[in-house]
């Protein structure tokens, strides 16, 4: 009853709960809340209504949290098991039962202190003390018509031809659940997913000779009704493509309908190791069943307004194969390379005895199952990322073949899981991103990261060797790391999608005290690096429930912190009004490279630290990072880069190593090797196929400067210091520079503030603050755990910069003359203007 309630009225649910609940929740909270919701209100009605959103979204949020609380209040030992559950506790503890109880009143103390911030604001904007950027609102950034992507690769308003950042929760009500999708679209609810399976498209299987499936209509109809709702709500999105999950060897979920095993053996039995597939992809069933769903279902939504494209996969992992199929083809792979000599197969592979044919069953066991050697590890995924990324380019061919002519919209993405690496945790599982980022026209992806406050007891989800501890406010890397590599590897103009989007909700990496600035600034920092669709990931209130998913999901979830969540709604109102200024920031060309290498990825269990470490301290320079695919490099040199950085890598291409030595000759780019003493013989020292390269064709990489990264922790300010040292070339260029002493017009930039700057001509804005026509826009966030001083210089003449516009604020400021610095507190987030 209560749930029903809280969706149709969330005031009158509140005022319901506080009747049940008096004895227990706080009567001076209740009336407190009360009274700020009327006078927040007041204080907005006075303001313009292209404005006065971010009141009436605080106002939203917090009938949400009195309902939630008057429910949470109710329902203490349930949460207590939670509280037990996340900290893998047997039973309930003495502590568990007091947070329990302890929870509602804290998310009523919240609430209170957001309504009183939001006061504070709005009186501050009346008064004049403080301005505000437009509000762009949802019906005009989507306004039910079609988004199209522009050249940088950013979903265009047909309103207003801006680029658009679209917005959405993993868990929400439906939209003719009134009440609460009006709170969802106060929270900017603009990006959802929809889902489909084979199992619910088709029917079984046709006695028709030459028809195998029949396409399930109602199943279809299901599929629009649910995407009309979403144009209803101004929503758009991909639709996910199920393929079903395995654990522990036994099917949880069956992608494929039922008889589909019956019609093709093997199909649903041999699908080896795989993640969220339940499935043979080789097996030639699986082709003619998505054949027949995508027959059936891409012709009817192709024009529909709200879909964005075909998201082919969700987390995806072809770790090893059983199938018969695979075999077969993988026969036929090592007969083409070998010609059938097993002797020197057997040598690669390290074999004992030797193979005879390749009918012996370790010929099967090299599918992923056994690592034999370094070379036959290095074959595999070789075969196994062409099986994988073919599997994909037939199915977007066939997409785009049942699209209708003249529409464009048949783009395809699968969402790949970014969680370690920049570049992805795990190499053997099947995924060439290179290859797949030339086939999809949407970067699809899986991000997280963490806040890492002095409080927060938990260790970096992104953790490395060479991780300096304590140092950051969070765990940013993995992140920044995968749009700059999407983009990298991308064609100009590919769209980057997060549609899981973690930075409040990972599994265990979550903290029920998160600061307010922790979500803007991880907004900030994802669409600085070139982000524009999220789908914000988090458990805890299944569909705004009141505690629809017990466990231990629901401690630190999204929806037990008000304060994270006001942060989060109103930050994306504030850089939905300045996509502009960002679109402008993530176009400007990179001047520092990091050179990406798949081989090395596979074959050198170390390799992956040192991308992520040489990232973590190139970040700090002031300009757009690029990744640089080896395999790009085998016939030329096809970036104008100032600095390329090799990350200690150890296999690689010979027509890599020689375009590299071409291009130190010229002196044009400046090459820096970052390593440690161990490795720093090894770089390049293999071939991509595995086997060892001469030293004298690697002896001119150890004249190159080298920084080294010896011991844990050693990614810090010391190594950032001698970075910087060979990397002028590269922060040097922009025509306004962050620096770390003002004093010092050529001082090198602050270690752990990230920094970028653009060109941007202020056009159209009511006010830049004075600032008419060509200008600088740059973004500032303090990545670090205290508070570091930045100053601003031109390049032109080094002089500093005394006086900005606060695109935030908008209003002039004036540094103090004595410093001519920005004083940047943790996870503080600022976007400012400056004239030529």
């Amino acid at each position: 009853l209560l749930l029903l309630l809280f969706v149709c009225n969330f005031q009158e649910v509140a005022s319901i709960s506080q009747k049940s609940s008096s004895a227990l929740l706080s009567e001076s909270l209740l009336s407190d809340i009360s009274q700020l919701q009327t006078e927040v209100l007041d204080c907005a009605s006075k303001l313009p209504t292209d404005i006065n959103a971010y009141e009436e979204t605080v106002v939203a949020i917090s009938y949400l949290y009195t309902a939630y609380a008057s429910a949470d209040v109710n329902d203490t030992d349930l949460i207590a098991n939670d509280y037990a559950q996340y900290r893998w506790h047997k039973q309930p503890t003495p502590q568990d039962i007091a947070d329990a109880k302890a929870l509602p009143v804290n998310e009523l103390s919240d609430t209170v202190y957001v309504l009183n911030q939001s006061l504070t604001n709005c009186k501050s904007v009346l008064n004049g003390e403080i301005g505000r950027q437009s509000v762009r609102p949802v019906t005009e950034t989507v306004g039910g018509q079609r988004l199209n992507i522009n050249d940088n690769g950013y979903l265009v308003s047909p309103v207003d031809n801006k680029p658009v950042f679209l917005f959405g929760l993993s868990q929400a009500p439906p939209p003719s659940d009134d009440r609460a999708y009006d709170v969802l679209q106060k929270l900017s609810l603009q990006a959802l997913e929809e889902y489909l399976t084979p199992t619910s498209m088709l029917l079984k299987p046709n006695t028709i000779p030459g028809v195998k499936w029949n396409i399930s209509w109602r199943g279809v109809q299901t599929l629009v009704s649910n995407l009309n709702a979403r144009a209803q709500g101004n929503a758009s999105g991909p639709i996910l493509f199920g393929n079903g999950a395995v654990r522990d060897g036994q099917i949880q979920s069956q992608a494929m309908p039922a008889g589909s095993e019956d019609l093709y053996p093997g199909l649903t039995t041999n699908i080896g190791v795989a993640h969220f597939l339940s499935y043979d992809i080789d097996n030639p069933g699986a082709k003619e069943i998505w054949e027949a769903v995508l027959q059936g279902v891409v012709p009817v939504v192709a024009s529909h307004p709200s879909v964005v494209g075909y998201e082919l996969h969700n987390e995806p992992g072809f770790t090893a194969s059983n199938s018969t199929y695979t075999l077969k083809n993988w026969q036929a792979y090592l007969t083409k390379f070998y010609k059938s000599d097993y002797k020197w197969l057997s040598q690669d592979w390290e074999l004992t005895p030797p193979l005879t044919s390749l009918q012996d069953p370790r010929v099967m066991k090299a599918m992923g199952y056994t690592t034999f050697s370094t070379i036959q590890a290095l074959q595999w995924q070789d075969f196994n990322m062409d099986r994988v990324a073919s599997w994909w380019e037939w199915m977007c061919s066939r997409i785009q073949h049942y699209t209708p002519a003249g529409l464009n919209t048949g783009k395809c993405l699968a969402k790949l899981s970014n969680g370690g690496a920049p570049i992805g945790h795990s190499f053997n599982a099947g995924i060439d991103r290179v290859r797949l980022a030339n086939t999809f026209q949407i970067a699809g992806c899986d991000t997280r990261n963490e806040y890492l406050g002095m409080a927060n007891p938990a260790a970096p989800h992104t953790n490395f060797p060479q991780y300096p501890q304590g140092v950051y406010a969070m765990d940013w890397f993995s992140m920044a790391a995968s749009y700059d590599f999407m983009h990298s590897v991308s064609p100009k103009g590919t769209l980057v999608m997060d549609d899981e989007w973690h930075p409040f909700t990972t599994v265990r990496w979550r903290y029920e005290h998160m600061p307010e600035e922790y979500a803007t600034s991880s907004l900030f920092l994802s669409m600085t690096h070139g982000l524009s669709f999220i789908v914000t990931w988090y458990w805890g209130r299944q569909n705004f429930g009141p505690h629809s998913r017990p466990g231990g999901d629901f401690v630190a979830s999204f929806h037990t912190q008000p304060k994270i969540q006001v942060a989060y709604a109103n930050g994306q109102k504030l850089i939905s009004s300045l996509s502009e200024e960002f679109e402008a920031i993530t176009s400007t060309t990179p001047t520092i490279g990091i050179l990406y290498s798949t081989t090395s990825g596979i074959a050198d269990s170390d390799y992956t630290n040192f991308p992520i470490a040489a990232y973590s301290l190139a970040h700090s320079l002031g300009s757009n990072i690029a990744f640089l695919p080896d395999s790009a490099l085998q016939s030329g040199y096809p970036l104008d880069l100032s600095v390329l950085i090799i990350p200690s890598t150890t296999y690689t291409y010979d027509g890599t190593v020689s375009s590299l030595k071409q291009l130190n000759s010229t002196g044009n780019t400046q090459l820096v090797v970052v390593t440690n003493s161990t490795r720093a013989d090894e770089v390049f020292a293999f071939n991509e196929k595995g086997w060892p390269r001469e030293k004298t064709q690697r002896q001119w990489v150890q004249t190159l400067p080298h920084v080294m990264l010896d011991g844990e922790q050693s990614a810090n300010q010391t190594a950032f210091n001698a970075l910087v040292k060979y990397t002028d070339k590269a922060w040097t260029q922009p025509s306004v520079r962050c620096i770390s002493d003002v004093k010092d017009p050529k001082a090198p930039p602050q270690f752990g503030i990230m920094c970028r700057t653009a060109n941007f001509t202020c056009a159209g804005r009511s006010s830049c603050g004075g600032i008419h026509g060509a200008g600088n826009v740059i973004v500032l966030v303090n990545l670090l755990n205290s508070t570091s001083s930045v100053g601003l210089v031109r390049k032109e003449d080094n002089t500093p910069i005394s006086q900005y516009f606060d695109l935030i604020t908008m209003r002039n400021v004036t540094l103090e003359p004595s410093s001519h610095s920005l004083s940047v507190t943790p996870l503080q987030s600022i976007m400012i203007m400056v004239a030529n």
